[in-house]
């Protein structure tokens, strides 16, 4: 009976490994790729956020708060921003 408990521990142990094997090289040759079509050239939008945060400070409840977020892009083509929603 322990030999049957220890085999399905092992064979579980076996398979858990192989996916996760399979998991970490698929993430590995997904980096690989984007890492190689970034080197043939920056193609497409490139989004850059010269401030991303904003501290208020202390606010008096029911005061407006307004602060421009500067937005450049620094890519090769248009870049298009379809939706905005404040965090």
């Amino acid at each position: 009976m322990r030999q049957k408990v220890f085999r399905r521990s092992v064979r579980f142990a076996v398979w858990t490994l192989a996916a996760l094997l399979m998991v970490v090289g698929s993430a590995c040759m997904a980096m690989a790729a984007s890492s190689s079509s970034a080197q043939k050239g920056n193609e497409g939008p490139k989004l850059v956020v010269v401030e991303s945060t904003f501290n208020a400070g202390k606010v008096i409840e029911g005061e407006d708060i307004v602060h421009t977020f500067i937005l450049k892009n620094k890519g090769t083509k248009d870049l298009i921003i379809k939706d905005v929603k404040p965090g």
